[in-house]
């Protein structure tokens, strides 16, 4: 299926809209997957996730919010990544304890949260510059660094690249934007340490 069919099975509803939300399982499970791993989630946790994605895709989709400036498993993509950080909020919150009952020394929790936070804003800010990266080499960096494809490939195709040594050039080329990118980051204590 192609983004032009994913999106009008997605308006029809009904069973057109079955088969791409089946479609999209089936085509990015492995998300699930690396989720558990990146984000640390459960299987549970990491499928909830997906399926808020997919909602949301549906919902953003019928109300015309998506505009189709990137591929569509692009778009899906940073929904699913925003519903996974939705979850890792949803646990925090859980396993929140009140103040009077903590024995520790609330130091080392206050400087955990000051990097996660530090962590979160360092990442926001690569994403937003891998952004400004054309769809292609977005598609290809995000494979390989993010999602944690090795296979050269499968990134080319995935990306619909003719082969895996263009992959690899749009790899590079695009590193290369991105470190320039961020060579300009507001903040003087962010440091590069690739």
């Amino acid at each position: 299926m192609n983004d032009l069919e994913i999106l009008q099975f997605i308006r029809e509803g009904g069973i057109p809209q079955e088969r791409v939300f089946t479609y999209l399982y089936q085509t990015y499970h492995d998300w699930i997957r690396l989720a558990k791993m990146r984000h640390q989630l459960s299987e549970e946790e990491a499928t909830d996730a997906y399926s808020d994605a997919i909602l949301a895709l549906q919902k953003q989709v019928k109300a015309g919010e998506f505009q189709g400036k990137s591929k569509l498993s692009t778009y899906l993509n940073s929904i699913f990544h925003r519903k996974c950080i939705d979850q890792i909020r949803r646990k925090q919150k859980k396993s929140t304890i009140p103040l009077s009952e903590m024995k520790e020394d609330m130091g080392d929790v206050v400087h955990n949260i000051e990097q996660q936070m530090i962590i979160s804003e360092l990442f926001a800010y690569v994403i937003r510059q891998i952004d400004h990266l054309g769809t292609v080499c977005r598609q290809v960096l995000l494979d390989k660094y993010y999602w944690g494809y090795e296979d050269m490939a499968e990134i080319a195709l995935r990306a619909g690249i003719k082969n895996a040594n263009t992959a690899g050039s749009i790899r590079y080329r695009g590193m290369q934007q991105l470190m320039r990118r961020l060579k300009n980051h507001p903040n003087p204590e962010f440091e590069l340490n690739f």
